[in-house]
């Protein structure tokens, strides 16, 4: 197992996917986070949880293999918004950092229980539907839920690189264990 650093996101990174005034206004704290909060900490967390996962998927873009961001908390965050423990949207961010690596096409899909409304606001707004393809899978509970956490991006299995190509990886985001039955959130 290698533990390799990167670099945390910078302001203008956030300007590519995100309303300018929306970014700014968390960044000075005028502006509650995706947590509802106005910390200034949370705020420098959020530079590195969205660069790991950027760096993760050029990794995985670029070397192809198994590599790991353990971070969570994007797909809520739209253009000019943040809500459900969502501020900055990293799926869109890595997103973007792949195709600028080379790739012409990929595809978020995005399994959880709620939307991914962030995410599609952001690839309509900034017209990125050729190239980033956006599906959310839902999976509802009854009764109590029980959350286990996986992060990571492994190959595609062959089926799905033949429709989506050969360069295709899937980022597993996380497994729900739900009256014991099991369901992942993968985006591809």
């Amino acid at each position: 197992l290698d533990f390799v650093s990167f670099e945390p996101v910078t302001r203008e990174d956030y300007y590519r996917i995100h309303d300018r005034a929306y970014v700014d206004g968390v960044f000075t704290l005028e502006r509650s986070n995706g947590f509802g909060t106005r910390q200034a900490d949370v705020v420098e967390a959020l530079r590195y949880t969205s660069g790991s996962m950027r760096a993760a998927a050029l990794a995985a873009w670029q070397r192809g293999g198994i590599t790991v961001s353990p971070t969570s908390g994007f797909h809520h965050a739209g253009y000019g918004y943040g809500g459900g423990y969502c501020t900055f949207n990293g799926l869109v961010l890595a997103a973007l950092a792949v195709l600028d690596a080379g790739a012409r096409q990929l595809a978020i899909i995005d399994c959880d229980y709620h939307y991914g409304d962030g995410t599609h606001d952001i690839l309509l707004r900034l017209d990125l539907y050729d190239q980033v393809r956006h599906w959310t899978l839902g999976a509802h509970s009854k009764g109590s839920e029980r959350q286990v956490l996986a992060f990571g991006f492994v190959e595609a299995p062959r089926w799905v690189r033949a429709v989506l190509g050969e360069r295709t990886v899937l980022e597993v985001r996380r497994l729900h264990l739900a009256d014991g039955e099991p369901f992942a959130r993968v985006t591809v």
